[in-house]
């Protein structure tokens, strides 16, 4: 059964708290803007997609995050 993203994400912040849920909404939101960014950019500008593309922009930025 597929379960709609925001099904998925509430049923994962039930299983943490605190901290912990912080941290794991941050990668979440992070994660979404990033493929969102990356299907924007592919339609628009006309680059092809990359999954290491993606995976290294949402590294690049968490990072950024918790430097903070």
């Amino acid at each position: 059964m597929i379960c709609p993203f925001d099904d998925w994400w509430a049923k994962s912040n039930e299983r943490v708290d605190g901290q912990v849920q912080k941290g794991q909404n941050s990668i979440i939101i992070q994660g979404a803007w990033a493929i969102w960014n990356l299907r924007k950019q592919c339609v628009f500008d006309g680059i092809s997609p990359s999954l290491n593309g993606v995976l290294e922009v949402i590294k690049e930025e968490l990072h950024f995050w918790y430097r903070k």
